[in-house]
Parts: structure tokens; sequence; C-alpha cells
């Protein structure tokens, strides 16, 4: 089930997202994981279609049974407004990831998080600035904050890049990876030969990403 929402966040501002449930979901009975996912740039703008051209939002837009059909998870996918970047929308970001917690009865030991280029830079940041919120992070052909490293040691992070991208270099995430190391953390990092910057499709469709974020626990 596929569920679109506006929220209004200041005067003459609103941020569209949407939230998916499994089939046959009942938040009376059920405590289910929370996946939040933040997209690129090209994915901005005023209508919720024009994020759905890949990754999370198409994945689980078309139903979750005909591609998870084993994995019960809820998912929330904000839309970043036109002309703007995730860093000034994070406050608000958090406030509709409480909201959806709430009123869809979520686990919250079990809210991970994730993004792809704009959105996984803005994920780094995110989870930085709520460490104590997230279960796990999965950052995809992004990077940043690798001096807040320290606020996410005990976070199990994964890293996905494509080794040509040619619009967030590779080095990105390798440095955010080093970050990581130099404070203790051990990201899994998944780079791969010939692949320019949609590595987005090999991370979410063909490898066990979205399964990961689900399965992790929040450490306390």
């Amino acid at each position: 089930m596929q569920e679109r929402r506006t929220e209004t966040i200041a005067k003459n501002m609103t941020l569209n997202y949407m939230v998916t449930t499994p089939d046959g979901f009942d938040r009376e009975k059920e405590k289910l994981p929370l996946i939040v996912f933040l997209h690129g740039a090209g994915e901005r703008g005023t209508k919720i279609d024009e994020m759905m051209c890949h990754s999370i939002p198409k994945i689980f837009a078309s139903g979750h049974a005909a591609v998870c059909p084993e994995l019960r998870v809820v998912t929330l996918c904000p839309q970043c407004p036109n002309d703007m970047i995730w860093d000034p929308l994070l406050l608000w970001v958090i406030d509709i990831i409480d909201k959806v917690i709430k009123e869809y009865n979520i686990d919250e030991d079990r809210v991970s998080l994730t993004g792809l280029s704009m959105g996984g830079f803005g994920s780094v940041q995110l989870a930085a600035l709520c460490p104590e919120k997230f279960s796990a992070l999965a950052v995809v052909c992004g990077g940043g904050m690798e001096w807040r490293a320290k606020r996410l040691v005990k976070m199990p992070v994964r890293i996905y890049h494509g080794l040509e991208d040619s619009a967030v270099p590779v080095e990105r995430s390798k440095s955010l990876a080093e970050a990581f190391r130099s404070v203790g953390n051990e990201p899994e990092v998944f780079l791969y030969e010939g692949v320019d910057h949609d590595v987005w499709n090999i991370a979410y469709e063909k490898t066990d990403c979205i399964e990961w974020l689900a399965s992790k626990v929040r450490s306390k």
C-alpha cells in the first residue's frame, strides 16, 4: 500500500513524502522496521511521481509483494523541494520520521537510513545529527561529514560507489570509509568497476542492501 502526503513545514513551504506498507499490514498487530530513504538531486520537485524513477520509491511503490514478498517493512521517502538540498530540511525530516513511527506503530529499534547522491550526503548528515535514532546507514554514491564519523562509531554502515562515477568522485566514499575506520567503525565498502553514477541500480536491486537495512537493530 502506498500513501502520499504533504506536510507544511514553514510559511509557504511544504514537504511531500510517501509511505509504503506491505500487503495486509495491520498496525494494531505488527511492529515493523522502517527504512528512511533520501533521494538525489534529480528527483527534487513538487510532485511525488518525480522521485519514483528508481531506487526505494520505485521498488516499493509498485507493491511489496512483487519485489520483496518475504520482507515486511515500511518505507518513508520524503521529497526535497526544487532548488534545495537536504541539509536545511533535516529537522523537519526528523519530525516526519517521528510522526510515521508513531502512526504506523514502527519498531523504534529498527529504523534504518539510506540515500543516494545528494541523498547519500544528506543521509550521513542526518545520521550524525541524531545517531540514537537509527539502526543502520547505507550510503550510495555519496560521502561527506567525515569529521563527524565518531558520532556513528557504533552504527553498522555500508558504502556503495561506482569506480567510474562522473558526478560524485569515488574518493568521497573512500574518504568517508577511512574516517569511519579511524574511529574504530569498520564499514562494508562495495566499489564496482565500470559503473558510473547509477550504482543505485546495483545497490538496491542486485544486492541484499534492503534486507540488510531492515534486519539491523539499534545499538543501545
